[in-house]
């Protein structure tokens, strides 16, 4: 009689029929035309959008630095700060064929949906045909996966490396000779240049492996060698490279202390917050580390310096209330794993709002589905351990490496690759074992199933923060743009989802005062300022209010406020202090602001030499001297 259990038991590749081939041909580009056009579909949807022709967050750092490795400065001058494979791909593609975003997102699609279909032939070889089949469907229609592959982000990259890499394994992993091993290592090699925690899979699958073939010791180190060689091949140049401009060892990055802090001190929610409030963009963050790091130790220090400076500070605020940290290890763990998908600065629940296929896709497949349900294939499978356990090794210590520093969802993108096909192979086996009514078999993964649906379903945060925060991007690309209506329109977006977003309202204050509402551009900058009174923009706006209101006391205030909560920010608030002395006729106490001003950078000088707001500090010569002695020397270094 035959086993049900045989349903849940895959073929080996070599004991496939010989017509097999050509029908797994057929379903590889059946799936690969499905993801075409369901990315095609977004594509086409999200084209009039506000956010669509705008780059945010990372997005404006790739393309930058692509820019400028496409005009020939391939080599850089800095010790890389970001990962750099994607920057390189889009400089290779704005060699080719100029900065087209156009192009580059096409090329992307055609790259997710040959990764759709890399899933399909792993489903296949781990599993059956079937299983192949709903695998590649499940990421050819899969929401955050056609979002990801139109962003200008290095995700798409992740997640085919991650596939080509589970084929290699999945083809090789019991009789692995040594050239799949080297394979494996350069496929970790570039996917480590995409997220540096693939490190910890090159480890894990060095280890498992080793273990797993410890009777056949010299089979083991010839793989294991091949594979560290690999990898070697794709890294030690980096290395190099980073050697020669700065000076010092770094094999990938220099950024690691810095993101292990900003996940892990005292005051650390698990996802991302600045050092400096307001200062969350690239272009301030690597200056910020730097400059807080040689500030507090007092000294120049090298890019791995100032990444062992935060290394440092971390473990001290670690070490100084473990249970705390401890506590914030399991929420932290808890977030990877959670249905929300938390973002940075582009969130797929805004891009939903322009989509209509998107917003369908994420009502019914989703990460809270697919985690459950990978789980639930996983524990169908179990007894196959042997052949498939490296896989969920895989995903849980990968997981670990995102947990320990700080969560953002397309982190765990990359194993996608892998959790689809535990995914469709639950999904498969499942129904043929409720087709057989073999109930038995499905308690225990039915249980489990419903506690990780449960854990992964929990509400622990909500959309709404990470939906204002890409409305907020929105509207401040856009009135950069000189868009300020657009802009004045994504702001009310932004404080429609999270009313507590303090600075969409100083930016929104910002725009109402431009068109004359002054009054409710107040009203504005002062629930800023209660949402979050570390700010110092809403309180340099406020006395730019009182201000023009004729209230010299309020204008003091809150421009000292200002310099006292961010000293180095904003020259312009020292000199509107320097103003505000002259109007109250307080020259000695106006000079020594506009001094201040000038040391901080301010290089107005006609504003200076001729505002009648410093009128009364002009006619004192004790004091007005000194500043022209200070404008004439910093003239002369400008020259």
């Amino acid at each position: 009689m035959k086993r049900t259990r045989s349903t849940t038991s895959a073929s080996r590749p070599q004991a496939r029929q010989p017509g097999f081939q050509m029908k797994t041909g057929i379903v590889c580009g059946l799936v690969f035309i499905l993801a075409l056009i369901a990315r095609g579909v977004y594509l086409w949807e999200i084209q009039h959008t506000d956010a669509f022709s705008l780059l945010l967050g990372d997005a404006q750092l790739f393309d930058t630095w692509a820019r400028e490795i496409s005009t020939g400065n391939w080599a850089g001058d800095q010790i890389f700060f970001n990962a750099p494979l994607y920057p390189y791909f889009l400089a290779g593609v704005y060699s080719i064929a100029g900065r087209d975003l156009m192009l580059v997102r096409l090329i992307q699609i055609g790259l997710g949906s040959l990764s759709c279909v890399l899933v399909t032939i792993v489903g296949n070889i781990l599993f059956s045909r079937r299983v192949g089949l709903v695998a590649g469907v499940l990421l050819a229609v899969y929401p955050t996966a056609i979002f990801t592959d139109c962003l200008i982000q290095k995700e798409v990259l992740a997640l085919l490396l991650m596939a080509i890499l589970v084929v290699l394994l999945s083809r090789a992993w019991n009789n692995g000779p040594s050239k799949t091993g080297w394979w494996i290592g350069v496929v970790l090699g570039c996917l480590a240049l995409v997220r540096e925690n693939a490190l910890v899979i090159l480890i894990t699958v060095i280890l498992v492996y080793g273990l797993s073939h410890f009777r056949e010791q010299k089979k083991a180190m010839t793989w294991i060698v091949s594979c560290m060689l690999g990898a070697g091949l794709i890294l030690l140049p980096v290395a190099s490279r980073n050697w020669m401009v700065g000076k010092e060892f770094v094999l990938i990055t220099a950024n690691s202390g810095f993101n292990f802090y900003i996940g892990n001190h005292k005051n650390a929610d698990g996802s991302y917050n600045p050092v400096i409030k307001g200062h969350g963009d690239w272009q301030d963050e690597r200056q910020d580390a730097a400059r807080i790091a040689e500030r507090s130790s007092g000294r120049k220090l090298s890019a791995a310096g100032v990444s062992l400076y935060w290394f440092e500070k971390t473990l001290s605020d670690i070490r100084a209330d473990i249970p705390a940290w401890l506590r914030l290890m399991a929420r932290k763990w808890f977030l990877v794993w959670n249905s929300v998908e938390i973002s940075d600065s582009e969130s797929q629940y805004v891009a939903a709002d322009g989509s209509k296929s998107l917003s369908f896709l994420m009502i019914y497949l989703h990460f809270g589905v697919l985690g459950p349900l990978a789980v639930f294939g996983a524990a169908l499978t179990w007894r196959q351990w042997k052949r498939l356990g490296v896989y969920p090794i895989i995903v849980v210590l990968y997981m670990a490496s995102i947990a320990l520093f700080f969560v953002f969802a397309r982190f765990r993108y990359p194993v996608i690759s892998i959790l689809m096909p535990f995914a469709a192979a639950g999904l498969v086996y499942g129904i043929e074992l409720i087709r057989q009514n073999a109930y038995r078999k499905m308690a225990l993964p039915i249980c489990m199933m419903g506690l990780a649906a449960i854990a992964m379903n929990w509400p622990m945060v909500s959309t709404k923060p990470y939906r204002s925060n890409t409305y907020y991007n929105i509207a401040v690309s856009l009135e950069k743009l000189g868009q300020t209506d657009a802009a004045m329109s994504n702001y009310v977006r932004s404080l429609e989802n999270d009313p507590n977003q303090a600075m969409a309202h100083n930016n929104a204050g910002i725009l109402l005062y431009r068109k004359g509402l002054v009054s409710d551009a107040r009203v504005h900058f002062e629930k800023a300022i209660v949402i979050n009174p570390g700010l110092s923009e809403p309180h340099y706006n406020l006395g730019i209010f009182w201000f023009s209101q004729g209230d010299m006391q309020q204008a003091l205030f809150h421009f000292t406020r200002a310099v006292t909560l961010n000293p180095d920010e904003n020259p312009s608030a020292y000199y509107n202090l320097a103003c505000v002395y002259s109007r109250m006729n307080e020259p000695a106490k106006s000079a020594d602001w506009l001094k201040k001003a000038i040391e901080k950078g301010y290089r107005n000088w006609k504003a200076i030499q001729s505002d009648p707001d410093l009128e009364n500090l002009r006619r004192v010569d004790q004091y007005w001297n000194d500043i022209g002695l200070m404008i004439t020397n910093s003239v002369s270094v400008l020259r």
